[in-house]
């Protein structure tokens, strides 16, 4: 059985420009479209094929998608636990679809795709989701804490600065 990170496409991955559409002064914040393309001689745009994968990504401001295909004549395996992102300096562990975000750092068990396969996935960077929290004083300056609303940050915010 062969072992598939992906990490070396998302690591493949190239911000290739960026730009503003802010329509006018009364908007609220800057917003901006990025275009990617894959950096590799297997690859157009956003999809890469060799002799053992077919693989497409959508890149979203939350999240990447992809549809991978195993072309190869034997199963392959996606080990969740060694796939990362690096959007910074850093790389970070990553969520697919069928884990929980409150357990977005717990081991998690790998996909056997079989010969043939093809399954539709979807990973988040875990440090990019988080729950809302709110810090309350009662009168005698206890604190409480209520648990919010699971929230993902953007993808690709990385603190720009103008």
């Amino acid at each position: 059985m062969r072992t598939l990170f992906l990490a070396a496409l998302f690591c493949n991955t190239l911000l290739s420009s960026c730009y503003t559409n802010k329509k006018n002064e009364d908007d609220l914040g800057d917003h901006y479209k990025y275009t990617f393309e894959l950096e590799n001689e297997h690859s157009s745009h956003m999809d890469f094929e060799d002799s053992t994968i077919r693989v497409s990504f959508d890149i979203t401001d939350k999240s990447i998608h992809f549809i991978l295909k195993n072309k190869a004549g034997e199963p392959i395996k996606i080990n969740w636990n060694d796939a990362t992102i690096a959007l910074s300096e850093k790389p970070s562990p990553v969520i697919h679809n069928s884990i929980k975000y409150n357990n977005r750092f717990d081991s998690m068990r790998p996909t056997v795709l079989a010969a043939g396969d093809t399954i539709k996935e979807s990973v988040i960077p875990t440090f990019k989701v988080y729950q809302n929290t709110t810090h309350m004083h009662d009168f005698y300056g206890s604190h409480t804490y209520a648990e919010g609303p699971w929230k993902v940050a953007d993808l690709l915010f990385l603190g720009l600065q103008r």
